[in-house]
């Protein structure tokens, strides 16, 4: 939609949008949209801001917006649009917002605002003040040169304790945050901290809590946005908004939209806006098209995920052409080396701003730590679990930005180095209470070696799940999982290492599946059957009971096309779903061995038929 400037001083005059140009009676209206003060949720009265009622006004007064807010104004379920502008009114001066024919309020400055709706004859009049702390939009381009310093991290996967990784120690959160807020008080110009996705899931600290304690640190923490990962979609929408609701940070997912209107999902907004030493820096979000299919399809079957380089392009162009931004980077969720055409698109210069699109890239997904260009955009990835702070530096002057320094700092030494952040040590022990640290301590078995993610975790979680199926009464011939997300070390074995392994909060699916189709997904997954011998005929027309996750079970490609198992066969059939979940089964199942747990006795598949 063309976004109209109103240069002049303005006051719209509006009617009920599903009205008959009557305004009738009513004693509700609500400031609704996107942005600082609505937490994120879009055209939701539930979550809008309401007027007081004062005479025969409906008043908010002196409320705090923050650039880059867009707003517009319902009365009960009904959408309040402009019919017409009025050149000749007092009510707004200055250049602050952007109004268009529908109503959409665009706020260019940060400040505070006075907004009134008064009733004039059959008519609501909307006036829009400036209060406070509002200065005059600035048109043209900042003079003189300002150092901005970014920092940012990605695919922390609930993290929240000093773990192991690779043969290194990495740091607590605690100890990160004190971290990161040592690198940024050493920087001479203005910082800026972002999240790329992936941040609450993965360990039994931030799973029990459903990722709510992460999003109270990072906040703490002053990181300025989130960018939504595809595993902040594993416990369903649900959950990301109401965590979105109890955080101010601004949740970004620019390119995840419903699928029957195509309107940006009401728990996210593409973009955010940071002022900084007089710089307008827009940040767009954006997850990788392809992560739908890292996402067990059930959470998302209402939702698509847009081409990520024509997203990007749109707001860029909205953040330079009608915000002036003076820098725009973006905060990816996705992997690096899969998205190099894109990033080198992105440096190209836009025919709508004369800019290039993006000043900076940085991204996350595929846990791998990387740093460099693609053509002269600057691009970097922290990797994962705390072992890296990505930094990009970026110089702005008279109106071209240059990028000195794209690096990731390694955290190597911080759990030796640095003393915990005290304020995020106090988050976590408010959540984490003895009752939740003795569950986590609890001890499910002893293994002689370091278990892999991916051979002895996951052959032994599909033979955990094979006997979780038989004892639920179920007669099924194989179970089939996919890896682990971390290996088990050796020694006593707790239900929180455990959760580390297998985070996921998968249902387990009973189903009968053609020979052929159970052939191709164990292929590419892990299988149990007890017969080693048996055989299995490999047709359409065979079919077999199987356990398997649903993750597997309703797998989608990025068409929405159900890509394991064929769905218009007659010959597919759901049982049943079981909702213990991974971690739960394969501590019962350890448990229930006496003894040391051998590496060795699920180092390899008891038979080869899908090998």
């Amino acid at each position: 939609m063309k976004k109209k400037l109103i240069s002049f001083t303005l006051m719209l005059v509006l009617t009920l949008g599903a009205c008959d140009n009557t305004a009738s009676d009513t004693n509700s209206f609500y400031l609704t949209g996107f942005g600082s003060y609505m937490n994120g949720l879009n055209y939701s009265i539930e979550g809008g801001v309401p007027f007081s009622k004062d005479n025969d006004s409906y008043v908010i007064e002196d409320i705090s917006l923050k650039v880059g807010d867009v707003f517009t104004i319902t009365s009960e379920d009904k959408l309040v649009s402009a019919t017409k502008y009025d050149e000749n009114s007092s009510a707004l001066k200055g250049n602050n917002i952007y109004i268009d024919e529908n109503g959409q309020a665009d706020v260019l400055k940060t400040g505070s605002y006075t907004i009134s709706v008064t009733k004039v004859k059959r008519d609501y009049e909307v006036s829009v003040e400036l209060g406070k702390n509002t200065s005059e939009h600035r048109e043209s381009k900042l003079e003189g040169e300002i150092t901005l310093d970014i920092f940012a991290n990605g695919d922390q996967h609930g993290v929240l304790e000093e773990t192991k990784y690779e043969g290194n120690t990495l740091p607590s959160m605690p100890e990160y945050v004190s971290f990161i807020k040592d690198e940024m008080s050493r920087c001479e110009g203005e910082t800026l901290l972002i999240s790329n996705g992936d941040l609450w899931q993965g360990t039994y600290e931030s799973n029990f809590n459903y990722g709510a304690l992460l999003n109270e640190i990072i906040e703490e923490a002053g990181y300025s946005s989130f960018t939504l990962g595809n595993h902040e979609f594993d416990w369903g929408q649900e959950v990301i908004k109401d965590n979105m609701k109890s955080s101010s940070l601004p949740y970004l997912a620019a390119n995840v939209v419903y699928e029957d209107n195509g309107e940006i999902v009401n728990y996210a907004q593409p973009y955010t806006i940071e002022e900084k030493g007089g710089l307008k820096i827009g940040i767009i979000g954006i997850i990788g098209r392809s992560q739908f299919t890292s996402i067990t399809s059930t959470m998302v079957e209402d939702i698509d995920f847009l081409s990520e380089e024509n997203v990007v392009k749109e707001y860029s162009d909205i953040l330079r052409s009608t915000y002036k931004c003076d820098i725009v980077i973006v905060s990816m969720h996705a992997g690096t080396s899969a998205e190099r055409s894109l990033i080198r698109s992105l440096g190209t210069t836009s025919d709508v701003s004369g800019s290039k699109y993006v000043d900076a890239v940085f991204t996350a997904h595929d846990h791998g730590a990387a740093t460099g260009t693609f053509g002269n955009t600057p691009y970097v990835n922290s990797g994962n679990n705390n072992q890296n702070l990505s930094h990009i530096q970026l110089i702005y002057k008279n109106g071209e930005v240059t990028c000195p320094v794209y690096e990731n700092i390694s955290t190597e030494n911080v759990y030796q180095d640095y003393e915990e952040d005290i304020e995020t040590r106090g988050l976590i022990d408010s959540y984490c209470d003895e009752e939740i640290k003795s569950k986590g301590s609890e001890v499910a078995g002893t293994i002689d070696k370091d278990f892999s993610d991916t051979k002895e975790v996951p052959n032994m979680m599909a033979e955990a799940l094979y006997g979780y199926a038989i004892n639920e009464g179920y007669d099924v011939d194989l179970a089939i999982v996919n890896d682990g997300r971390a290996k088990l070390y050796e020694g006593e074995v707790t239900y929180s290492n455990l959760l580390d392994a297998i985070p996921f909060f998968n249902k387990t699916v009973i189903m009968e599946v053609s020979g052929i189709e159970m052939s191709n997904v164990g292929k590419s997954n892990y299988y149990y059957a007890p017969d080693p011998s048996r055989e299995f005929n490999k047709t359409y027309t065979d079919t077999y009971t199987v356990a398997i996750y649903d993750y597997l079970a309703y797998h989608q490609s990025t068409s929405k096309i159900y890509d394991n198992f064929n769905y218009s066969l007659e010959n597919y059939k759901v049982i049943d779903e079981l909702d213990k979940y991974p971690c739960d089964i394969l501590f019962g199942y350890m448990t229930s061995i006496e003894g040391t747990i051998k590496a060795e006795d699920y180092s390899t598949t008891n038979f080869t038929f899908l090998s």
